[in-house]
């Protein structure tokens, strides 16, 4: 677990580079002693805002734009999209379409996502294949999880992500995931194409469609038989392809859960979902 109050912790700001710094200390390099997640650095930029990362594996990799060319998000947000190759970290390979980074996304037609860098609360929870952003106080008042890496799908070896979260807007080409958004209680919105490699029963890359459960029900007079929690099944089409590992979503909750990062009984809460924590 990494924590934006760690000693030597990166700093995650509306600075160029900000949110590539954080990924690149957190998953690759370490930071003050800390050990980083194990995953690789195939490419970057002369000033570290652009990167490409993978886990360990090198089953995939994730371009991060970071140096504010989108005419829209400007500095406000990192960019991010899933690749199968490159030839230079400006001319990216992927079987997703992707439509130009400089521009603001057709909703729901392309590939392209963004992270929201204006909170300073952050926690960062990764090993070598899986990494979740979490995110506190984004622009003063939302929450929410961003994701990438591995997923679980039985002895299928080959499933990974990508889903970047921006809360600011629902009507155009962003997606919300674990977010305090409106009501809180939706694991997922989706405003634009979310990449997934490799959908095990196609054998192809994919798009995620929509996740199980929908919502979470609260029910404050029952506090013990109404803590029930459950892993985030995916869907492909009509077709469950696999969970979201080490997360397990609040399917009745008697309680708010905190997005403050509250860590108790072995697991940190965070928007109705929870990890365990070594």
């Amino acid at each position: 677990m990494y924590k934006w109050d760690d000693v030597g912790a990166p700093v995650l700001s509306t600075n160029k580079g900000a949110l590539a710094n954080l990924l690149l200390k957190c998953l690759v390099n370490g930071y003050d002693g800390k050990p980083s997640a194990g995953w690789q650095l195939h490419e970057h930029s002369d000033n570290f805002s652009n990167l490409i990362i993978s886990p360990a594996s090198n089953k995939w990799y994730y371009l991060i734009y970071d140096d504010g060319r989108n005419t829209y998000l400007r500095d406000s947000a990192a960019l991010l999209g899933a690749i199968d190759a490159w030839t230079d970290i400006e001319t990216p390979v992927s079987s997703h379409s992707y439509a130009d980074w400089h521009i603001r996304i057709p909703q729901e037609k392309y590939s392209n996502q963004s992270i929201d860098k204006r909170s300073n609360k952050w926690v960062l929870l990764a090993n070598s294949e899986t990494a979740y952003l979490l995110q506190a106080d984004l622009n003063n008042s939302y929450s929410m999880v961003s994701v990438i890496g591995k997923l679980n799908c039985a002895t299928f070896d080959d499933l990974y992500i990508c889903l970047a979260a921006n809360p600011n807007w629902l009507d155009h080409d962003e997606l919300q995931f674990l977010s305090n958004r409106g009501s809180g209680v939706t694991p997922l919105v989706v405003k634009t194409k979310i990449p997934i490699k490799t959908n095990p029963n196609t054998m192809t890359n994919d798009v995620l469609t929509s996740v199980w459960p929908s919502s979470c029900k609260r029910n404050p007079g029952r506090q013990v038989l109404w803590n029930v929690w459950t892993n985030i099944g995916l869907y492909s089409g009509n077709e469950v392809i696999g969970t979201f590992p080490d997360l397990e979503f609040a399917v009745h909750s008697s309680r708010e859960q905190s997005s403050t990062f509250l860590h108790e009984g072995g697991y940190l809460y965070f928007n109705n979902s929870r990890w365990p924590i070594l």
